[in-house]
């Protein structure tokens, strides 16, 4: 048996270590419900906004959004603030849970309605 003394001769268990401890050993440290939970939710939202003529709308703007669990709601579940959003020529992109929370928790809870 042939084992690795010199930097030339090849070792395959090294790679084999490496991936080991390298890859495969973080992944068994974090479970899936771990990782899962230390992810914000996050929802890609686009708009145009246009004043009464149908005229686009010059920004920065704050935008509000709110989820409603069904439409019957009377308020939202849950409420965030995006401040200073710039607009191009009335339109928008933003990321719903990277806002200002106002109001309630962002979670699939508000999808099951």
């Amino acid at each position: 048996m042939k084992y690795c003394v010199s930097a030339g001769d090849p070792c395959p268990w090294k790679f084999f270590l490496v991936y080991i401890c390298g890859f495969l050993f973080p992944l068994v440290l974090v479970s899936p419900e771990t990782a899962a939970q230390e992810i914000a939710p996050q929802i890609s939202y686009q708009g145009r906004i246009l004043n009464a003529a149908g005229q686009p709308l010059a920004g920065p703007v704050d935008i509000e959004i709110g989820i409603y669990q069904s439409d019957t709601d009377p308020s939202p579940g849950y409420r965030e603030l995006h401040s200073a959003v710039p607009l191009e020529n009335g339109i928008y992109s933003i990321l719903i849970g990277r806002g200002t929370p106002l109001d309630g928790t962002l979670n699939a809870d508000l999808f099951t309605g």
